[in-house]
């Protein structure tokens, strides 16, 4: 950040009693600039939230600092100066963590540039958890597979050629999430007939019979949809 004015054209002549003896850096003086009093540079890594100042050209011994906020001012401060030139960062000049903020200093009624505190980036989001799943091996020794389908739908089984949705066949393994009562269907358990009403829905967002896959009509443990 500047903390150098620049002047445009030829300076005119100024009372600089209070800078005498401490000339301007020649390079700067050759790019056209005057002389700055303060320079608010940044903000401090070794103390945080505290700014770090240039001064130069100001009165040997003691001076008073201030320090301007958004929401106000804060001092004065005293301030011992060496002769010449002092970088300052100790932790004792103006400090702000409000983000959005702009901070800047003056010493002696000679003001520096702004500062602005940042504004910290969002948080990130987390991804959102995947409900844990179990792993069932398709089981139906009449049809040897189950139609997975978009929606828990009963009665009639389908076969592989006429399944409206995906096929899996006998052995595959089948993701469930979690399960739920639907429309019944028949079963046929071990020569008895039987109408369940339980489905396994996949990870995939499919459903399947529970007679296909645990065998119970029941949810087997699994959460509710």
């Amino acid at each position: 950040m500047a903390a150098w004015r620049m002047v445009p054209g030829e300076a005119l002549a100024r009372d600089r009693t209070r800078q005498a003896g401490y000339p301007l850096y020649p390079d700067l003086l050759a790019a056209g600039y005057e002389r700055g009093h303060i320079i608010a540079r940044a903000w401090s890594t070794t103390h945080p939230g505290w700014i770090t100042m240039d001064l130069s050209g100001f009165t040997f011994g003691q001076n008073q600092f201030v320090c301007h906020f958004s929401d106000g001012v804060y001092g004065p401060y005293s301030l011992s100066l060496p002769a010449g030139s002092v970088f300052y960062d100790n932790g004792k000049t103006c400090m702000d963590q409000q983000a959005g903020d702009h901070v800047w200093v003056t010493v002696g009624g000679v003001e520096s540039n702004q500062l602005t505190v940042a504004t910290p980036p969002p948080a990130s989001t987390p991804p959102p958890s995947q409900a844990p799943t179990r792993s069932y091996a398709v089981d139906d020794a009449i049809l040897g597979g189950s139609c997975l389908q978009n929606s828990a739908t009963g009665g009639t089984w389908y076969r592989q050629y006429n399944c409206d949705g995906t096929w899996v066949a006998d052995g595959i393994q089948v993701a469930v999430s979690c399960a739920q009562s639907g429309p019944g269907y028949v079963v046929n358990n071990y020569g008895t007939y039987q109408t369940w009403v339980w489905f396994g829905r996949t990870a995939s967002g499919q459903w399947v019979r529970a007679a296909a896959i645990w065998n119970a009509d029941g949810d087997d443990g699994n959460p509710h949809c």
